[in-house]
């Protein structure tokens, strides 16, 4: 096996970034794009909580719409799925997704939804979430292996083009497992976004984001997604549009898909 210094000669980090739709979407079209299958995965593990909790603006759950005095708050996991709602049909004519949640359940969980449906799904999984909770439900330890190897499954029985979008709060408890799993779905074409959600940390995401040089090609993209939305708010920027969070959100898929297909992977 070679260096880690040729191995990070011979990888190749997507940059992407386009500062327009337009650009972004002829960037779709140049990488010969035609259709993608799109799996979202929300993190409901007990993290949620305890980060929530220490977040100043917040103080309660990253799930939770109140704040521990009954106040309105955002909630940046059901902002970014109703964005994700109009993303995924500027994108995809299929009218069902797959709906992954990990976390909460010994085991994960795996549903196909229309994708109209993918807010009030989300809103039924918080209310058993907050359920399981105060009866002091076991939750699993946060780990994103599980949802990319249902996803390289699905990958292999479709033979289609996956893009798989992780809602996360960050916090995983083996890294070790889930650096592997991305690893291992650089073999199959699947594109792996992480937004973030919350005040993180997010170390793990952003090492996973620009480093594994194992894989085959750079397959992971992280987008501190609550962050973004705090700096435009700080700003007064307003809000972003559909296309806009397209444009960022799924900024490396047309360099990725150009290296699945040089490898022949799709």
């Amino acid at each position: 096996m070679g260096s880690s210094a040729s191995l990070a000669k011979a990888f190749k980090i997507n940059s992407g970034g386009y500062n327009t739709y337009e650009q972004f979407i002829s960037a779709v079209r140049d990488a010969k794009i035609e259709c993608a299958r799109f799996v979202v995965a929300v993190d409901f593990s007990r993290s949620n909580i305890s980060r929530g909790q220490k977040d100043p603006k917040r103080g309660a759950s990253l799930h939770s719409s109140k704040d521990i005095y009954g106040n309105v708050i955002p909630n940046d996991y059901r902002y970014a799925l109703e964005k994700l709602i109009e993303v995924i049909q500027l994108f995809d004519s299929e009218t069902e997704i797959k709906f992954l949640t990990f976390g909460m359940k010994k085991k994960l969980t795996a549903e196909q939804i229309s994708v109209d449906d993918l807010v009030k799904h989300y809103d039924v999984m918080t209310a058993e979430f907050f359920s399981r909770i105060e009866a002091n439900a076991e939750a699993e330890s946060s780990t994103i292996a599980p949802v990319i190897y249902e996803t390289i499954k699905d990958t292999v029985k479709n033979k289609d083009y996956q893009i798989l979008i992780i809602l996360t709060d960050g916090d995983l408890t083996d890294i070790g497992r889930d650096a592997q799993a991305i690893i291992d779905a650089s073999n199959f074409s699947i594109s792996i976004i992480a937004l973030g959600i919350g005040i993180g940390p997010f170390t793990s995401y952003s090492e996973f984001d620009n480093v594994l040089f194992q894989r085959r090609f750079d397959n992971f993209n992280f987008v501190n997604l609550s962050e973004l939305l705090r700096t435009k708010e700080r700003a007064d920027e307003p809000p972003l549009n559909a296309r806009d969070f397209a444009r960022i959100i799924l900024s490396e898929c047309p360099a990725q898909y150009r290296d699945i297909r040089e490898l022949n992977i799709v």
